[in-house]
């Protein structure tokens, strides 16, 4: 093929496609916000002071202002509306001043008053803006969903932000010192190398993992160290990239969900059950590579939808790009291969049959330059692994088999079906196998860590709010049964099952079989964490969203389905908004003199 049609399907790619430069605004305003914290706090609350909280919360009441004006009049009358965060960020910086004054400066309160007023001095502001556009009837569906986002992104901030690098986290040591095969241990060794290790990555623990976020956190870290020498050491910064790719993943999903045509409070409501949910904002502050993997996985599933609505080659070749490369991120992000597959089988046999607007041999073109793209880039590094030391495509890292969260000697019906009395009188997760109330049981595991991860807090307040929180969970987690239970016979009844809707099954169907195998065949606590399943929450707000648009307005079922989800988000702010009460949170950030 002559070199010009490469750079041909490479200008396309980059200024031409439409399903992708329609993203830019708002992916470009997510990116440019998530870098302006990044500069004025380097991701941790030991750098804030009054000035810059008063500078971060005027700048937020300046685009609420911006977006208000601009749709109760116009555009450029909106610009008027960046002024309002001029008084409001002056106030409030007298005010902390004074707040931290009466409680000497810097001490543990000022976290916690720093915090809650970032928290809900930003939903203030997003429930100000709503109410000023209803009051003058301009408020509509995309107003909604914009609130959502907004509130949504406050409350990634606040807590990527105020909680330390050892809260939330997986297999990472904390950067101190040595190297003990975690994944920061991964990150330092390109930032101090800039090549991979040699040897064989069953013996170096987490280094099993492809390379790609680990060498994006190095290259990162290196570009801070030589923009901000003073502060080189500086870590948290690293959590600057989840945060920025799990903000883009609740873009994708809710470019998702407009693909399926909800719209109006469905939308909202569906929306907001996956920015608000707890598992994105422990996504946002990990520093694994989960948050990368998970990313790419839900833009593929955008694109390969995209792509079945009109299959073009430079849309194949995104998917491609995002596949591999969620591939060279996780090895288990190759798992969207199965629901794309079901896309691109689909579209051939319509090609065949000529009812797909694209002759078979342009489709099996598009194939074959998507394989040619993807597998390089999904598989370079295991078949390296494999050839060099014979590692299999299928390892993963076991923990040593004396370790405390061995569940061998729990049966698979007890995993399964009959959870202990004891495992359920607590919210948090029970993790040590000699603890007589150890969460054994894989869907009281899911819950728990779905809501609070591996963390266990011993507050009065966050243990009965968090039994609360465990109940609404479990009717959100019923609902959501029921809802997906009566989209698939409604459509089935109706004869409007599509494929694109069935690509979201499978998605769905693969992710439980997969962290069902994972459960059963790794038979510890940690294996059970929601977070191995992260993307069956678009399934979900897929199914939540269709029910809601599906029921009449006054139907019983539409307002309990709603209420419930409604609840659950009060909760997850009920708890994560008192975080600051807690006060080992804080012990971390205050630095030895």
């Amino acid at each position: 093929m002559k070199t010009g049609v490469f750079k041909s399907i490479i200008f396309d790619m980059v200024t031409k496609k439409k399903e992708i430069t329609s993203l830019g605004p708002s992916f470009l305003l997510v990116t440019a916000a998530v870098l302006f914290i990044y500069f004025v706090t380097f991701m941790t609350a030991s750098n804030l002071r009054a000035g810059k909280t008063a500078l971060l919360f005027g700048v937020f009441v300046s685009f609420c202002g911006f977006y208000t004006v601009s749709r109760i009049k116009d555009m450029k009358t909106g610009l008027l509306g960046f002024a309002a965060g001029i008084p409001c960020g002056t106030v409030s910086y007298f005010a902390l001043k004074a707040a931290f004054d009466s409680v000497n400066r810097m001490t543990i309160e000022c976290f916690g008053i720093m915090m809650r007023f970032l928290l809900w001095g930003g939903i203030g502001s997003v429930v100000l803006m709503c109410v000023l556009l209803i009051c003058a009837k301009k408020f509509k569906t995309e107003d909604a969903v914009t609130a959502v986002l907004l509130a949504g992104f406050v409350l990634r901030t606040v807590m990527v932000v105020f909680t330390p690098m050892n809260y939330f986290q997986h297999d990472v040591s904390g950067f101190g010192g040595g190297f003990e095969g975690f994944h920061d241990d991964y990150i330092m060794y390109i930032y101090e190398h800039w090549s991979l290790p040699v040897n064989d990555v069953r013996d170096l623990g987490q280094l099993y993992h492809p390379p790609l976020h680990h060498a994006l956190c190095a290259i990162f870290l290196k570009l801070h160290s030589f923009l901000f020498p003073a502060f080189e050491g500086e870590i948290n910064v690293l959590k600057t990239l989840p945060f920025l790719y799990t903000s883009w993943l609740v873009l994708f999903s809710h470019r998702i969900l407009k693909h399926f045509k909800i719209g109006g409070a469905p939308l909202a409501i569906s929306l907001a059950f996956i920015s608000f949910h707890p598992q994105l904002v422990f996504l946002a502050i990990q520093i694994n590579n989960d948050a990368l993997m998970n990313m790419l996985f839900v833009a593929s599933i955008y694109l390969a939808l995209k792509w079945h609505e009109k299959p073009e080659l430079t849309t194949i070749l995104f998917t491609a790009l995002t596949i591999g490369c969620a591939m060279m991120a996780k090895i288990s992000g190759g798992l969207v291969a199965i629901p794309v597959a079901l896309l691109f089988l689909c579209k051939l046999i319509a090609a065949i049959r000529k009812k797909a607007g694209i002759k078979t041999g342009e489709l099996v073109k598009q194939f074959v330059f998507f394989g040619f793209l993807v597998f390089p880039l999904g598989l370079w590094f295991p078949l390296k692994n494999y050839i060099m030391h014979g590692v299999p495509f299928t390892y993963v890292f076991r923990i040593e088999s004396t370790a405390h969260q061995d569940l061998w000697m729990f049966p698979a019906w007890q995993r399964l079906f009959a959870p202990s009395a004891e495992s359920l009188k607590t919210p948090f997760m029970v993790m040590n196998n000699t603890d007589p109330a150890v969460d054994y049981n894989i869907f009281v595991s899911l819950i728990k860590t779905s809501l609070f991860d591996e963390r266990h807090f011993e507050d009065g307040y966050l243990i009965n709010t968090g039994r609360v929180m465990v109940a609404l969970a479990a009717a959100v987690a019923l609902a959501c049964i029921c809802c997906a239970v009566f989209v698939i016979i409604r459509l089935i009844r109706q004869k409007k099952m599509t494929v694109p809707f069935a690509s979201i099954l499978i998605l769905c169907v693969t992710m439980c079989i997969s962290y069902m195998n994972y459960c059963l065949g790794y038979q510890i606590t940690s294996t059970e964490s929601l977070r191995f399943i992260i993307p069956v929450l678009l399934p979900a707000g897929l199914f939540f969203g269709m029910t809601l648009q599906e029921l009449k307005k006054k139907n019983p079922a539409k307002v309990i389905i709603a209420v419930v989800i409604v609840l659950f988000i009060y909760g997850v702010f009920a708890f994560y908004g008192s975080y600051a009460e807690y006060r080992p949170v804080w012990e971390a950030f205050i630095k030895p003199a």
